[in-house]
């Protein structure tokens, strides 16, 4: 397998296939409290009684931004032979000195043989050789695989939007955001 830094703003190049959502049989219920002496946050785990299925499209915008972050040299994909199987799509963040996963994605086929991870520990490589402090991500408190994937690479929880989606489309999501320091 051979992972390069993506050049080109060719949507082949960062179009797998396969299905773009997931499936999770746990979520992090979210609570807030607001007390006299301050407000509390509470993230727990529960099982549900029927899996939590999210799917969506990649729009026309999306494939746009994307291609413009592509331009900032630091998204990388892996492939064996001529096909592509990973993409981490990611922006440069200078005004914070942090570099910001905006998509990581495995072709359906290729999924849990480690290439996630090894797209990740590149891009920590790449980026704290560029010098930033920390990469950052945003997943969701339904997304447990997800939340449990980025811990086991390094990452924490280090946030949380409780109104960053839509109430209607997505009333039960809340925005986890998670960090892995590398310096």
């Amino acid at each position: 397998m051979e992972i390069e830094i993506l050049v080109k703003c060719d949507a082949q190049k960062f179009t797998l296939p396969g299905s773009y959502g997931y499936e999770s049989e746990y979520i992090y219920e979210v609570t807030r409290t607001e007390m006299d002496k301050g407000i509390e946050f509470k993230f727990i785990l529960q099982e549900l009684s029927k899996p939590y299925k999210k799917i969506w499209n990649e729009d026309e915008a999306t494939m746009n931004r994307y291609k413009q972050m592509i331009e900032d040299g630091i998204s990388i994909s892996v492939s064996t032979g001529n096909r592509i199987v990973g993409v981490l799509i990611a922006e440069k963040r200078d005004w914070n000195n942090s570099a910001y996963i905006e998509k990581l994605q495995i072709a359906d086929e290729f999924k849990r043989n480690g290439i996630g991870s090894k797209l990740i520990n590149e891009f920590a490589h790449i980026t704290a050789k560029i010098g930033y402090r920390i990469i950052h991500l945003e997943t969701q408190n339904t997304n447990y695989p997800a939340i449990q994937f980025y811990k086991k690479n390094g990452f924490i929880i280090t946030g949380m939007d409780m109104k960053l989606y839509d109430g209607e489309e997505n009333k039960d999501e809340v925005a986890i955001y998670m960090t892995r320091e590398l310096i």
